[in-house]
């Protein structure tokens, strides 16, 4: 999990995780493992509209990186996107406007 503008050399090292963790696991024998760079949040909005050029040099887009709504689905399971958004709206409802 990084933030989702890393430096050129944190996406390379990222990226140089990811292939060595599949490499363990394909010696393991274990097919379907996946590894990914994980951002809680997209800045850009969308992931066509996400541009930061250091990560896209280093990582294959479509395949190696999960964003905002995947992540916290892929990791909790559907709807915990939603769910987290719902609770942190309620939290700054108490806080910024009480009743």
């Amino acid at each position: 999990m990084k933030t989702p503008l890393p430096n050129l050399d944190i996406a390379a090292e990222s990226k140089r995780k990811i292939l060595y963790y599949l490499l363990i696991k394909n010696r393991e024998g274990v097919s379907g493992a996946r590894g990914v760079m994980a951002f809680t949040y997209n800045p850009f909005g969308t992931r066509a509209e996400y541009g930061h050029s250091m990560t896209k040099r280093i990582m294959d887009m479509q395949y190696e990186v999960v964003m905002g709504k995947e992540f916290w689905d892929l990791i909790a399971g559907p709807g915990t996107y939603a769910e987290l958004l719902n609770i942190i709206e309620e939290v700054r409802t108490e806080l910024f406007f009480p009743t």
